[in-house]
């Protein structure tokens, strides 16, 4: 069984990329050894090619989704997939001509159910999702590999430090603005820096977006992370985000905000009580705490490092689950 996948990336891929969507697609392709495209001038290689299933990633406003409309054609039997972690993403515009041109129906593969996405998939008053599948998407970027105990400073910064990254998210800043008591470093594209300032966001420095190389990632220089998660996803479950992945492999004790108690208990992932926290005050007492207590820290993740083997065993069923889909023997 032959598939393509398709990122809305728009960009050659020369190197690893930071982001994480493409981070994710790239796994996945890699497992399932199947054809890439990544930018529309890769299209032409691909025109002539007959493929059982197509992949399609994400969606960004920036996609020349019209320069792919020659694969959709060429493929209109196949089966189609749109693979999304995100549950505010709007519909990918390659699969409205697919279902315009050709009145075709297409799966998804997601990491949250169908209710809990606010993207709308009805065409003329019809349904245009066949079958919706959750997977977890997330759990992929895990490996136990790069994990590593790297010391040293990052633009002068302690590797004492706790850190929160990602992107601008409104639906997040209320909680976000709970921490500003406590001097935590911001990893963000430097180009949104301004929408985190403008809304109240103080924290103790603001560096670019981490670095994600094998075994030098940027994240392995701080000992703590803060974990938060939007108001939409606190009340309906989409796993855990890729985050939480990242911190486990890059040994980075995580602090949870209770707005994530009820996906961290769904997750069935062991956290000790400890790292749940609701405010700067009692995150900043806590580093304290495990700062003059070394033993209580290693203890917690040593704890944290246990859910290694769950984690890995969600790997191997995620790509049963797609290897199968895909036509394959799972």
């Amino acid at each position: 069984m032959s598939t393509l996948m398709i990122e809305s990336w728009e960009k050659i891929l020369t190197g690893k990329s930071v982001t994480v969507h493409v981070r994710n697609s790239i796994l996945i392709k890699d497992f399932l050894n199947c054809d890439f495209i990544t930018h529309y001038r890769q299209v032409k290689k691909h025109m002539d090619k007959k493929y059982d299933n197509i992949i399609i990633c994400y969606g960004a406003f920036y996609f020349r989704f019209k320069q792919y409309y020659k694969i959709v054609d060429q493929n209109k039997d196949a089966n189609f997939y749109w693979l999304v972690n995100e549950y505010n993403l709007s519909i990918n515009s390659l699969f409205k001509y697919l279902v315009e041109e050709h009145k075709k129906k297409f799966n998804v593969i997601s990491i949250n159910s169908k209710d809990t996405q606010k993207t709308m998939f009805s065409f003329d008053g019809e349904d245009m999702v066949d079958k919706w599948y959750i997977i977890n998407l997330n759990c992929l970027i895990f490996n136990q590999g790069e994990r590593k105990k790297e010391k040293g400073t990052i633009f002068g910064i302690s590797k004492e430090d706790c850190i929160y990254y990602g992107t601008f998210r409104q639906d997040r800043i209320n909680t976000l603005l709970k921490y500003n008591s406590c001097p935590y470093v911001l990893s963000i594209a430097l180009k949104n820096s301004e929408k985190f300032k403008k809304a109240g966001v103080t924290p103790k420095h603001i560096i670019d977006t981490l670095g994600w190389i094998d075994k030098r990632e940027t994240l392995s220089r701080f000992k703590y992370c803060l974990y938060i998660e939007d108001d939409h996803t606190a009340k309906n479950y989409s796993h855990m985000a890729n985050r939480f992945y990242e911190c486990l492999m890059c040994d980075v004790l995580l602090f949870y905000d209770r707005i994530c108690t009820d996906t961290v208990t769904k997750s069935g992932y062991d956290i000790d009580d400890f790292q749940m926290v609701s405010d700067g005050e009692e995150l900043k007492k806590k580093i304290k705490e495990l700062d003059s207590n070394n033993k209580k820290y290693k203890e917690l993740l040593e704890r944290q490092r246990g859910n290694f083997e769950m984690i890995e065993g969600e790997q191997r069923m995620v790509r049963r689950q797609l290897k199968k889909l895909m036509g394959g023997t799972g």
